[in-house]
């Protein structure tokens, strides 16, 4: 029995050295105090965990596109929390500061060709979709121009306002714009996505536009530059938010394997958007979806603008810029054949030209206005010869008119 409560009799523990407790005890606050210093290091991280990227990472540490484009018209396509903000204005600033080339290689597409009707067509041209406010042009290709997508109402007063807006100038506008993105695309120190930099000032150079001077000092006959008016970039803006608005519906026609597909069209005409925090007016340009099917079918349509035409004044040289845009088409499309020595009838060119007949004066100003203006687009060497008419017509007869309008002239591009 004494054996048996020895053996269930608890064995006393040795005892442990005051120096060991005291290092356990030490430990003990050393491990609470790390835990004190990290809690608020990793909420931080948590926290931070829920901020966007370009919040917590410097650009060159990231392999994540730095912009995307959403291809929404005239918005501002970075803020201060986009890393693609430096990148876009770094493309801004690798663009030249000035072009001297002579001419520009602009897209030549139907969806060109139905705009530029668009543009120059007369308001009454315009028609209203059925018992709604959706305002339409029908191009001479059957393409179908809206003002904003069809299927989005608005109201009838501002796609009426658009309309007055619309002018000579925003097709150039339009022209220099897709000429500058044909060129630069395939560049990526202008390019990113399919989508190119543009600056304002690069298209008032094409147009011609000459920049504000003002004397060095008081009294002083020396004068220099200080850039372009604000008005003029003003309406680069305008023309570029007109131009956004226009939309294609209807068909095109692309060859593969020697036969004619015709296939759908429901695209915007053109993508735009601003870039913030340019030091120059600055936008982010590319052509609508329409352009796909070209691209897939490798069709590209190229037609060598001369730099004059784009400098035509859009009010004095009205009907010198309609001829002289209309014909760099017509001369694209002669290219395969060579046949640009064959005679245009003058109502043909007109009314390709978007050039409405004036019947009350046709002999008396009319005429000679179109006539003049043909002229002047050889005297700046957008034709390759002086303009002849190869009909006999007889001016001296009271109404000659009909015969003018019916007479073949002789129009050659420029070698």
């Amino acid at each position: 029995m004494k054996e048996q409560q020895k053996r269930l009799r608890p064995s006393k523990q040795p005892a442990i050295p005051g120096w060991q407790r005291a290092c356990t005890s030490l430990g003990l606050l050393f491990l609470l105090f790390l835990s004190i210093i990290a809690s608020p290091i990793l909420a931080l991280l948590s926290f931070s965990a829920n901020l966007p990227t370009a919040n917590i990472a410097r650009v060159e540490d990231t392999d994540t596109p730095l912009y995307s484009y959403d291809k929404q018209a005239l918005v501002a396509v970075s803020s201060g929390q986009d890393p693609g903000r430096a990148k876009l204005r770094t493309l801004l600033a690798n663009i030249p500061l000035a072009n001297s080339a002579t001419s520009l290689r602009i897209p030549n597409y139907q969806e060109d060709r139905a705009i530029r009707e668009a543009v120059f067509a007369r308001n009454e041209q315009w028609q209203h979709m059925l018992n709604t406010q959706v305002v339409y042009y029908v191009a001479s290709n059957q393409m179908q121009v809206y003002f904003g997508h069809p299927g989005q109402l608005q109201p009838g007063s501002q796609a009426n306002a658009l309309l007055a807006e619309q002018s000579e100038r925003t097709i150039v506008t339009a022209r220099i714009v897709l000429g500058l993105w044909s060129s630069r695309r395939n560049d990526p120190r202008y390019s990113q996505n399919g989508s190119v930099v543009i600056r304002a000032d690069e298209v008032l150079a094409w147009r011609g536009v000459q920049k504000h001077q003002r004397t060095a000092y008081a009294g002083s006959t020396k004068r220099f530059s200080d850039g372009y008016q604000e008005k003029h970039k003003q309406q680069v803006a305008q023309d570029l938010a007109i131009l956004q608005q226009y939309y294609l519906r209807g068909q095109h026609t692309v060859v593969t394997q020697g036969k004619m597909l015709r296939l759908p069209v429901d695209s915007p005409y053109l993508y735009i958007a601003t870039i913030e925090g340019a030091t120059s007016n600055g936008y982010l340009v590319s052509p609508g979806n329409w352009i796909d099917d070209y691209q897939t079918y490798q069709h590209t349509f190229l037609v060598e603008v001369s730099r004059k035409i784009f400098q035509l004044n859009p009010q004095n040289d009205q009907l010198a810029l309609h001829m002289g845009l209309y014909l760099s088409e017509r001369w694209r499309q002669q290219a395969r054949s060579g046949q640009y020595k064959e005679p245009l009838v003058m109502a043909d060119l007109l009314e390709a030209s978007m050039i409405s007949v004036d019947k009350a004066n046709l002999t008396s100003r009319f005429a000679p206005r179109v006539e003049a203006a043909l002229q002047k687009l050889y005297v700046q060497g957008i034709l390759g010869a002086a303009p002849i008419c190869l009909s006999c017509v007889d001016r001296t007869k009271a109404q000659w008119g009909k015969d003018w309008l019916a007479a073949y002239w002789s129009i050659v591009p420029p070698e």
